[in-house]
């Protein structure tokens, strides 16, 4: 009886931690926005702390680490991000970035295409890809993904629906 009692109790705590973690997110998002990178950083780990498999924990810890400039870390958690939740076109785009200023630009070519495949409102990503296709030389794939981001950039709706 006393065993069943502890593992109702343990398992009614799991749902707090998340709850808990999600929380230390939202404030640790809230010192990133205020560029408190340093004080954000610390509680994205201890959101990750409490729950190593939320995906916002490592999402905002790998933006703080790509926004203060300490590229594999942000690799890594962004990567794990992505790993946790796939349809992440944020997760993608942003590990784009961080592979991109690591200059692996092979892995930011990919992110920055699943990014897009997912969500074909991140037109930047069109963009990215350009600039990575000129950095590597290759001007015919450049100049396509240039045109479809400033088509795709000043599209308008026309309002037509089929």
């Amino acid at each position: 009886m006393l065993g069943k009692s502890l593992l109702i109790a343990l398992l009614c705590m799991v749902p707090l931690q998340s709850q808990f973690a999600s929380s230390v997110c939202t404030e640790a998002t809230a010192l990133a926005r205020a560029k408190e990178y340093s004080k954000a950083k610390e509680l994205f780990i201890k959101a990750i702390g409490l729950n190593p498999y939320y995906y916002f924990a490592h999402y905002g810890y790998g933006k703080v680490c790509l926004y203060s400039g300490d590229i594999n870390n942000a690799i890594r958690h962004l990567n794990k991000a992505v790993t946790l939740d796939a349809t992440s076109a944020g997760g993608w785009f942003y590990l784009g970035f961080a592979y991109f200023f690591g200059k692996n630009y092979v892995k930011a070519n990919y992110c920055f295409k699943e990014a897009y495949r997912i969500d074909m409102g991140f037109v930047e990503s069109l963009y990215n890809i350009a600039v990575i296709y000129e950095i590597t030389g290759d001007t015919y794939k450049s100049k396509v993904y240039y045109d479809r981001y400033f088509f795709e950039k000043n599209k308008k709706d026309t309002g037509l629906l089929f």
